[in-house]
Formats: structure tokens, sequence, C-alpha cells
């Protein structure tokens, strides 16, 4: 498999959220940080972070029951969110639904630049050759974070998913080093997909998996929109192998949902302030 290197540059000055349900959220500040690779179950502070993050310890994110420089799988979370505090996915659903939505409806601003800063920061980090490696990411909606745009300034090759019968999903080529290989359609769902009669990708060791997501809890399962389509996904070896990955603000971890059998764990989460991986 590929070797993937755990460091990226970014800006954490935090703003007030957007979303009027988090609007209890204790303000802090923040000092520009590098986000570093921690082991699980390793404290994120000034100790073990370069540079340190300068963030005041009653400052905690909507989902989070401790500071938000503790790493998700420190054992102070899975002691503070004790069972009866978790959450309807349906629930965590909507407000995250509600977050995106302001968040992606100023993305010239605020916190949506840092995230994009901090994706592609962390896709100039990486230690492997593109050429040897395919992305299968997804063609954003409005309301979600766009990978394609720092995968097409890397020259990533990309593939994206194209939806079938049974709400099945089949990859196919869009973008070899950056250059687009084929023009989209609409699809069934809204969403521009890639042709039908446009060669299947077929995934193997060293490609990568970008998943969109709603948010995740401190176990690292992340949340969908409900339709299961990358659940079914990991179905097949072949994909379930691939290493996987989602871009999420810094507010939307840890969010207090028990995981469900079918659901699908991330390897490694990039959010504004830093990379969150999960062995």
């Amino acid at each position: 498999s590929v070797a993937f290197r755990s460091l990226s540059s970014c800006c954490c000055s935090r703003a007030a959220s957007p979303l009027s349900a988090f609007s209890a959220l204790a303000s802090s500040s923040c000092s520009d940080v590098s986000a570093a690779r921690v082991p699980r179950g390793a404290a994120w502070d000034d100790a073990t972070i370069p540079g340190g993050v300068k963030c005041s310890d009653s400052a905690l994110l909507p989902f989070r029951r401790t500071p938000a420089r503790a790493h998700p799988g420190h054992p102070a979370i899975r002691k503070m969110i004790k069972p009866s505090e978790m959450r309807d996915k349906a629930d965590i659903r909507r407000e995250a639904r509600a977050f995106w939505q302001e968040l992606t409806t100023a993305k010239k601003t605020g916190d949506y630049v840092r995230l994009e800063r901090s994706f592609e920061g962390f896709l100039r980090s990486m230690e492997s050759p593109k050429k040897a490696s395919v992305c299968l990411a997804f063609y954003p909606l409005a309301s979600e974070f766009n990978v394609l745009k720092a995968l097409r300034q890397q020259r990533w090759s990309v593939a994206l998913p194209l939806v079938g019968s049974g709400y099945s999903l089949s990859f196919h080529l869009f973008l070899e080093e950056g250059r687009e290989v084929q023009t989209l359609t609409t699809g069934a769902y809204g969403i521009q997909e890639p042709r039908a009669d446009s060669p299947v990708v077929r995934p193997s060791s060293g490609d990568v998996l970008i998943v969109p997501s709603m948010a995740a809890n401190s176990k690292g399962f992340r949340l969908g929109k409900g339709g299961g389509f990358y659940d079914r996904l990991m179905e097949k070896s072949e994909f379930a192998a691939l290493e996987k990955w989602a871009v999420l603000p810094e507010k939307l971890l840890d969010a207090p949902f028990e995981a469900e059998a079918h659901d699908l764990r991330l390897d490694r989460i990039i959010t504004e302030e830093r990379i969150v991986t999960y062995p």
C-alpha cells in the first residue's frame, strides 16, 4: 500500500459557527498550527503538536465533550459521551445538513477557505507519486465540499461514481493527471456523472476513496445522507480495502451516534485544523 504523510499546514483561527443550533458554542482563539499524526489514544496537546494549539480549554465544539485540542481517540471522549447522551442519526444529520448549507453559502471566506487550504496542503505533502494512484472521489453538490478543485490543481487522476441499478456505484475516469478526459452528464439525482459507456475503473492497491460525509463519530464512522450507497460499496472487497478519506469541518467531528454494523469507517479525516487518523 502507498504510504501517506500526515502533515499539513493550515490556519485554525476559529470563527463563530453560522449555525444557530450551535449558538451556545464557547468562543476561542487559535494561533496557526501544523497538524501532525498522533497515534490513536494519544492526546493532541502542546507537547505533541508542533507549535502547540493555543486554544482555551473551555472551548467545546458542537459535538465535542472534551477540549478542541483532544484527539478523537482519546479515552476522555469515550468516557464523557455516555450511552444515554447518544443521539439519533436523523437529528444529527439534520443539524449537519444545515451547517453545511451555511458553510458552503460563503465559499470564499472563513472556515470553508481554511478547509480548502488544509486539503490542498495535505495533498501537496503526499509522498507517493500521484501517477501511480487513482482517487475515487465525487462530484460535489452545492452544499458539499469541493474535493475536485485541489485534486485537479495537484494533477491527480480522479474517477467519479455513476449510480446504477439497485443503488450500486461504478467509477469512471474523469481526470487523468488533472486533465479532463470526458464530459459529465446530469444523472437521475441531479448529480454530474460520467457517461455510462466510459471505461470502468477497477480499484487497486494504492488508490484512495474520498467519501462524501455529513459528520463522523469519535471512532471515525461517517454519517452519510442516508442512502447507503457507500455502505453497500464496502460489501465489495476491492473497495473495502482502499484507504478511505473524508474532508470535514472540525466542528462536525465526534458526533454522538452509535455506529451500526453496515456503517463505513474512515481511515483519515482532513479538517481545517489537522489530519485525524483512525488506525
